[in-house]
């Protein structure tokens, strides 16, 4: 509304036309007359100053109705061609009668056809602001018209209408064509409505302003929009009613045209046979080995009705239409109703099974292998109705593994053969096989068979040992469980204990739910012997749920030990003298303070073994004084330690020690039975030939534990050394693991997916979701940075030039990619200009402030994190860190060495900075060594953006952390951060860039 004394100035949207355009869309100011009718004060540009005055929703509509005028075309398409405006007018005006009159025109063989589409753009906009805001005048402006009358006025609403072909067949063989359309269930023929009554504002969907008064009394003139067509399908039926095809081109005039309309829209038909078909689809797969020499599965859809057959490929059609040729003088054709929601569940529920789609075909996920798709056929070939092969020769049988055992002592012999229908193999055979990684078993005669999948997962371990076997036999130990559990029952073997232990009444902490959970799984572990991982997430309390296991595993001495004397003056004074910081250097309480309680010759258990992070040595202590002070507990540190260890692990329940002094120490501890071994941050154990690695083999515990909150999954060789220790004999040797999963360095997805289901019942991970309270001090400081005024100038382009292009695709279906395309280009240029344009080669604040930082902080010998989305931007500052003598290393997804990188990292004093990206460094990664963190780059997620800070401010870490975030004034940088902070303030929530919208981009730029 305009603002000012004249209330009855109003703003108003006309439907008018020009020399090249039917309808377009005008911003006017109106008056009302004493007549009733309104005075057209005057039109409105985007330059105009009374622009000012308008709302915001006025505003934008001039902006875009101005965008329609022939200057502003002429500027956005044609103004570096060769036209010049006048020429270009008359260019266009010919485009215009081409395009008119030639209905299959490509819409981008022409400028106007660009024209046309920017236009559409222009009005599907412009028509959604205009039906949520009914408050704004919408008229129709008759020609060179000063009023508009009450009559040319008309509401815009959400309600879709529809076109309706009909086809109608006459005795003398041919079809005539004509055009309704419908509206609020009223259907109007097209042939009705005059050309001049009508205009066409959009061609695609066709929108259209219409003069309804003139032909139904119920409706005025209004703006019906077809979703489903364009405007090109209405065009001929404003010159001629009727389009009529001659009998010798109806035949294919019904194939082609007639199918082709059926499909898309709700014909109309005349003399016409239509039979709709409303049943079931069946999902049939063909095998197919044109895809890159490999085979695979074409998928297609079957409707059967009656005697007839219709294939279909996979797509979104909603109908099919077969032409059946002159059925009784005249056309017939079957409308199959196509279930597509019934379709894509089938197809879903074969994508379950491991299959993946590639373009038209259908492959599995490893498609490396020429044995998959035979092996899919093999394991789901009830599944599918219709399976077409080309492979005569294949068996598609599943393979069975059948046993004797007998028992002898501690050890299990194992008489193993496969049998597949009334073939019989021995085991070795296939073992050899699944060593080699090889899938199909070839008989003499030419037929063969797959090797299931899931047998070089779940056999593995046991084909490395059945190859290497001097016999048919395999022996093996009572205690490699999960081999046996691959062959035996569950009743033949001892296996896992599920059972319910309470929490021991003297543990002073009452456990959350899912800490009682990872007890139980901690108990029932050790009451099977079998050794485990807890993975839980930093915060979590995994010391709490160990230090309960080992409450109830001591429980049973606990009430002899009350009658026992017991050090508790001598302890209590040294729990005095220790009280510190967590993070405090530890200072060991000296043997002698530590007085050894009388041996109980009736104590049955020898004491739990704790191997802990030097560091952390005091915390566990005092946790078990929190949690359990009825535990007795020996500090196996100082000079004076005892050297005869096994008086201690007699008297004493749990013996702490350092992971670097068990190792100094492991001829002390070699000889030691301890009734449980707890091994804290246990990835440590990631190198199998490290001296503490070898110590800790020595040791012979009943039950092995280790607490570690690195995912596993990280890396499987770190794994498999955790687990040589926790449970050795879950994934063998390490070469045969290597030789068995790996390629390479790499470990491919089904190799990845194995391992998890053999490891699976003997880890637990859950993710924490709370803060750490006990963590150092974290400094956040942000840095606002003013950019190079050649780089200033480079945004201004830029950042114009990103609001336009988002301006224009509002509400378009690619909006989305094409906001975060713009918004991509203006983080780069934040980032560093070069990233935007190779030759500039003015100063970059941003990497200035880094080097002046890391020149100051290297001479404390502090190390420092450095974070960015765009790897790119790491290769100009390490050159650039290089040339001022700064230490640094790249660590992203590309790195080939990233173990090595990261232990370089923590232990070279030289080395100063990590240059890392938040997708490969954010998350995973113990970085202890830095003290500082630098957000070169602002990130819309501010939970990725703190687990990122969490590298070093975590556990473990002995210094405050300080994090920085170098924000370029005026830039994105500042819109994005303050975006993400107020998503963590307000909700703690994430900003999903899937979701991104032409307008939170522009509210970005």
């Amino acid at each position: 509304m305009v603002e000012g004394n004249d209330s009855q100035i109003k703003f108003a949207i006309l439907v008018s036309s020009d020399q090249f355009f039917d309808g377009i869309f005008l911003s006017a100011l109106l008056k009302e007359n004493s007549n009733g009718s309104y005075d057209i004060v005057r039109f409105v540009s985007n330059n105009d100053m009374i622009v000012e005055d308008l709302d915001e929703k006025e505003k934008v509509l001039v902006r875009k109705t101005t965008n329609y005028e022939p200057e502003n075309i002429f500027n956005l398409f044609v103004r570096k061609s060769k036209y010049s405006i006048s020429v270009y007018n008359t260019e266009i005006a010919k485009m215009k009668a081409v395009y008119d009159n030639k209905e299959n025109l490509r819409r981008n063989d022409s400028i106007f056809a660009k024209i046309l589409n920017y236009i559409d753009s222009q009005a599907k906009e412009i028509y959604s602001i205009l039906a949520a805001n009914p408050d704004i005048i919408v008229a129709v402006r008759q020609p060179h018209a000063k009023q508009i009358l009450k009559s040319d006025c008309f509401n815009i609403t959400d309600e879709k209408s529809a076109v309706h072909p009909k086809f109608s067949f006459f005795p003398d063989g041919s079809i005539h064509y004509s055009m309704n359309i419908s509206h609020s269930g009223q259907i109007i023929p097209l042939n009705n409505i005059e050309r001049k009554d009508v205009k066409i504002v959009c061609t695609n969907p066709c929108m259209a302003v219409f003069m309804l008064e003139n032909y139904a009394s119920t409706y005025g003139s209004r703006i019906l929009v077809f979703e489903n067509a364009r405007s090109t399908i209405l065009n001929p039926f404003f010159l001629k009613s009727e389009i009529v095809v001659k009998p010798e081109n109806v035949d294919h005039y019904c194939k082609s045209f007639i199918s082709d309309m059926l499909s898309k829209f709700d014909v109309i038909l005349d003399g016409i046979t239509a039979v709709n078909v409303n049943v079931s689809p069946v999902l049939k797969l063909t095998i197919d080995k044109s895809l890159n020499h490999k085979s695979s599965l074409v998928p297609t859809v079957e409707y059967q009705y009656d005697d007839k057959t219709f294939n279909y490929n996979l797509d979104n059609s909603s109908k099919g239409v077969e032409y059946a040729g002159f059925v009784n003088g005249r056309p017939k054709f079957f409308i199959v109703e196509r279930n597509t929601i019934m379709e894509n569940c089938i197809l879903e529920a074969v994508l379950e099974t491991g299959l993946t789609k590639s373009n038209d075909h259908l492959i599995c996920e490893d498609n490396s292998a020429e044995h998959n798709i035979y092996q899919w056929i093999s394991d789901y070939n009830g599944l599918i109705d219709n399976v077409i092969t080309d492979a005569p020769k294949f068996i598609p049988l599943e393979p069975r593994l059948v046993y004797q055992h007998d028992v002898i002592g501690d050890w299990y012999d194992l008489k193993m053969y496969v049998e597949v229908g009334e073939d019989k193999i021995r085991f070795k055979e296939i073992a050899m096989l699944i060593k080699n990684g090889e899938h199909i078993f070839n008989f003499e005669d030419g037929r063969f068979f797959v090797i299931p999948d899931i047998w070089f997962s779940t056999y593995a371990d046991l084909a490395k040992v059945a190859s290497a076997s001097k016999t048919d036999d395999v022996r093996l130990h009572r205690s490699s469980t999960v081999l046996l559990e691959t062959v035996l029952e569950k009743k033949e073997i001892p296996t896992l204990t599920n059972v319910k232990v309470d929490v021991p009444d003297f543990v002073n902490a009452t456990l959350r739910k899912y800490q009682i959970e990872g007890f139980q799984f901690l108990v029932n572990h050790y009451l099977s012997a079998i050794g485990c991982i807890l993975l839980d997430d930093m915060g979590l309390g995994k010391t709490l749920q160990t230090i309960t296991l080992l409450a109830y595993i001591h429980r049973e001495s606990v009430e002899r030990r009350k009658s026992q004397p017991t050090p508790t003056s001598a302890q209590s004074d040294t729990t005095q003298m220790t009280q510190r910081s967590l993070f405090d250097d530890f200072e060991p309480t000296p043997v002698a303070e530590q007085n050894i309680p009388s041996t109980d010759e009736t104590k049955s258990l020898q004491a739990s073994l704790v191997v802990v992070p030097a560091a952390l040595l005091t915390n566990w202590r005092r946790e078990f004084e929190k949690f359990c002070p009825s535990l007795t507990i020996y500090t196996h540190a100082g000079k004076d330690r005892k050297k005869n260890l096994k008086v201690v692990f007699k008297s004493y329940d749990i013996v702490l020690v350092s992971s670097n002094l068990l190792q100094k120490d492991s001829h002390l501890f070699v000889e030691m039975m301890p009734e449980s071994m707890v091994i804290d941050e246990s990835h440590k154990l990631k190198n199998a030939n490290t001296k503490f690695h070898q110590a800790m083999r020595g040791i012979k515990p009943h039950f092995v534990v280790g607490l570690s909150g690195t995912p596993i999954e990280n890396s499987i060789v770190d794994l498999h050394s955790q687990f040589a220790i926790v449970n050795p004999y879950l994934l063998g040797s390490l070469s045969d693991f290597k030789k068995t999963y790996m390629k390479g360095d790499e470990i491919t997805a089904e190799s990845r997916e194995a391992i998890g289901r053999i490891i699976a019942p003997h880890t637990l991970r859950r993710t924490r979701n709370e803060v750490l309270g006990d963590l150092p001090q974290l400094t956040e400081i942000v840095c606002s940075l003013d950019m190079d005024d050649k780089q200033a100038e480079m945004y201004e382009m830029e950042k114009s030039a990103a609001r336009n292009e988002v301006m224009k695709i509002i509400n378009s279906d690619e909006s989305g990619v094409k906001a975060l395309t713009a918004l991509i280009r203006l983080r780069k240029l934040a980032l560093h200009p070069k990233m935007y344009e190779e030759t500039y080669n003015s100063d970059n604040p941003k990497t200035r402030w880094i080097i002046d930082f890391l020149k100051e902080v290297r001479e404390e010998h502090h190390k420092v994190i450095i974070f960015a989305t765009f790897s790119t931007y790491f290769n100009y500052l390490a050159k650039e860190l290089e040339e001022t003598g700064i230490s640094s290393l790249i660590f992203t997804g590309e790195t080939r060495n990233p173990e090595y990188v990261l232990d370089k990292f923590q232990n070279d004093e030289s080395v100063t900075a990590l240059l890392t990206t938040y997708q490969k460094g954010g998350t995973g990664l113990n970085l202890t060594a830095a003290s500082y963190v630098i957000h070169a780059e602002q990130w819309y997620n501010p939970q990725l953006t703190d687990q990122a800070t969490a590298r070093a401010h975590r556990s473990g870490q002995t210094k405050p952390v300080t994090s920085y975030h170098l924000l370029l004034k005026d830039s994105i940088d500042e819109k994005i951060f303050n975006l993400a902070k107020k998503k963590r303030d307000v909700a703690n929530g994430t900003l999903d860039m899937a979701k991104m919208s032409a307008e939170m981009a522009l509210d970005l730029i």
